[in-house]
């Protein structure tokens, strides 16, 4: 019978500019995923484990975004019905 396991994981991003941002993740952050738990399906047998694993981690990602920005383009406005509505007008 296994026991609980628990983590906690934080994220935090910062956008640094239009295009580029900075991302670090950490996983596990107080070092509390424990597995552990006790055997005892065995006839006349006990068993207790406890495994504390390295499993805090963390990752800094750097991310640029390549090519002209979108913004400034122009955007579609008209609908198809209204586009419908014109055809029938003419």
């Amino acid at each position: 019978m296994a026991g609980t396991q628990n983590s906690v994981n934080a994220a935090i991003s910062k956008k640094i500019s239009t295009s580029t941002s900075l991302k670090l993740v950490v996983n596990d952050l107080f070092h509390s995923y424990v597995n552990s738990g006790t055997i005892n399906n065995l006839l006349q047998t006990q068993a207790n484990y406890r495994n504390v694993l390295d499993t805090r981690t963390a990752i800094l990602t750097l991310s640029y975004r390549f090519g002209k920005s979108i913004s400034g383009q122009r955007k579609h406005d008209e609908t198809s019905t209204n586009s419908e509505q014109g055809r029938i007008k003419n």
